[in-house]
């Protein structure tokens, strides 16, 4: 009998002989358990990056995840809100190392303010071999450094995409609506 497993780098192929002792196959039976349940694939590693409502109603929210071979990219229909077009794109795996070395050393402490009048509410997630964080940022309170992260990860949106049908996003700033503006109050004239 001859079992394959493949795994992401590697393959592995036991061939187990039927033998005559019943002891030699229970102890050949759990080193193939053994073997099988020991070997794990590595982590999915991502970097997604969604924009929330801009000050300017003509600029589309957008949201970005790099894979360590691929790109998605959705933007929202301006004249559906929180509707999105989604695209796809192979990416090279050297683009996502500089991306993540980037992240690794340049967002290890960002500033969060909570609220600011008027500026796009920015959101990054990661997930790498050596950990996972969201963070939720204002470009005005970014480094230098960590705004030009920012900016390399919002110029993928200019690959040459193929239109596909759908690609989850995290919908937290992809779906939020802004509330409504309070009613104009016409003061009488005196």
């Amino acid at each position: 009998m001859q079992i394959e497993k493949q795994y992401k780098n590697f393959q592995i192929i036991i061939v187990i002989g039927i033998g005559s002792n019943l002891g030699e196959m229970k102890s050949i039976y759990c080193l193939l358990l053994l073997v099988l349940f020991s070997c794990k694939e590595n982590p999915k590693e991502y970097i997604i990056l969604t924009v929330g409502s801009s000050e300017n109603p003509d600029t589309p929210r957008i949201g970005i995840e790099c894979q360590v071979d691929k790109v998605y990219f959705c933007k929202e229909k301006l004249d559906e809100k929180t509707e999105y077009d989604y695209y796809f794109v192979k990416f090279a795996t050297s683009n996502f190392l500089n991306l993540k070395n980037a992240i690794e050393t340049n967002f290890i402490a960002v500033n969060q303010q909570s609220d600011v009048v008027d500026a796009s509410l920015y959101e990054l997630i990661y997930s790498f071999e050596t950990g996972t964080d969201t963070l939720r940022f204002h470009r005005a309170f970014l480094t230098k450094e960590q705004n030009f992260v920012v900016d390399n990860i919002i110029k993928l949106q200019n690959q040459n995409f193929t239109k596909i049908n759908y690609h989850q996003f995290p919908e937290t700033l992809l779906k939020l609506r802004l509330p409504s503006p309070p009613p104009l109050k016409i003061l009488p004239s005196q």
